[in-house]
């Protein structure tokens, strides 16, 4: 995937909150909330030299939209 084309996801679970970059859904780290989960999205984003604003938040999302996603 092009490295533009790589973003963070934030997803809202029953527990907390999932978080990671796009080109890895199976790989989504655990935060218990919305600002921890944030803020290492980012950080991953910086880690590979992207821009950390480029973050999908889908906390609001409906159940099948965060399903239509992970596909």
């Amino acid at each position: 995937m092009a490295a533009q084309q790589i973003y963070g996801v934030v997803l809202k679970q029953k527990t907390g909150y999932r978080a990671g970059l796009c080109d890895a859904h199976d790989q989504l780290e655990t935060y218990q909330t919305k600002e921890a989960a944030l803020l290492g999205v980012r950080q991953s984003l910086l880690d590979r030299s992207l821009d950390p604003n480029f973050v999908l938040d889908l906390t609001n999302a409906e159940p099948e939209e965060v399903a239509a996603y992970l596909k």
